[in-house]
């Protein structure tokens, strides 16, 4: 009976996790790449005008491809399914353009959270959109997510988020490098109080124009606000000129 049991799991496994519809796509390929498990994806938007995945969802496939090696990715004729069996994670050295229909901040969550089981250290160049309007920016995963991304790891020396160019819509042209260690042990968190927001910390960016046209302004603003609730505020104005600005 045992025996037959680990059949079954072993068999189970190779199979894989069986999805319909498209919620949760990132973390569904990023925990098949931990787990080792495939995963079938069926019905992709089937009733949309453009059914299938969209360019920036085959962008995020295409990444994670080149941080690994022997990861299969298969789409059929009209994009409504997806077979995606996961290699091995290596890291290393890779590059992607990620495109003008998502902001470069979906790829690099998906990068923040493989990147400590990687047996290299990762170092990716991203090109596309740095700020865009209803999505997470590239400042919040920096000052939200790498403090707890920090508090796991034992080794964050080269853990760096650097932004060379700043992209806006309709056009982009911004471009980062996200630099991790190799993480040969993670450490347990545990957190028991919630505690209370004693300080806020921000950045008010802004791309060729003058800093005193629009970037005190939003500083000033955003301290009226703010210091109703709590006094230690401190914003700094992040400027950017020529090519750093994007087109």
């Amino acid at each position: 009976k045992v025996l037959g049991r680990l059949e079954n799991n072993a068999a189970s496994s190779l199979r894989g996790v069986a999805f319909r519809g498209l919620q949760l796509l990132l973390f569904r390929v990023v925990y098949s790449l931990l787990s080792g498990r495939p995963i079938l994806i069926d019905k992709i938007r089937p009733d949309d005008d453009s059914p299938g995945l969209k360019e920036h969802e085959t962008l995020l496939l295409k990444l994670l491809n080149n941080i690994s090696n022997g990861t299969q990715t298969e789409i059929n004729r009209t994009g409504t399914r997806l077979r995606f069996t996961a290699g091995m994670l290596l890291g290393g050295e890779a590059s992607l353009n990620c495109g003008l229909t998502r902001c470069i901040s979906l790829y690099l969550e998906a990068l923040l959270l493989l990147s400590p089981f990687c047996k290299k250290p990762l170092r990716v160049k991203l090109e596309g959109i740095t700020n865009a309007p209803r999505e997470i920016s590239v400042e919040a995963i920096l000052t939200t997510l790498l403090p707890v991304y920090t508090k796991f790891v034992l080794n964050d020396e080269d853990l760096d988020i650097k932004i060379v160019n700043r992209g806006l819509l309709p056009e982009g042209d911004g471009k980062l490098i996200f630099s991790t260690p190799i993480v040969k042990k993670l450490r347990p968190v545990q957190r028991e109080k919630v505690g209370n927001v004693r300080k806020v910390r921000g950045t008010a960016w802004v791309t060729k124009t003058g800093i005193g046209v629009c970037a005190h302004r939003l500083v000033d603003g955003a301290k009226q606000v703010l210091r109703g609730y709590l006094t230690d505020v401190y914003i700094t104005v992040d400027q950017r000129k020529g090519a750093h600005g994007g087109k």
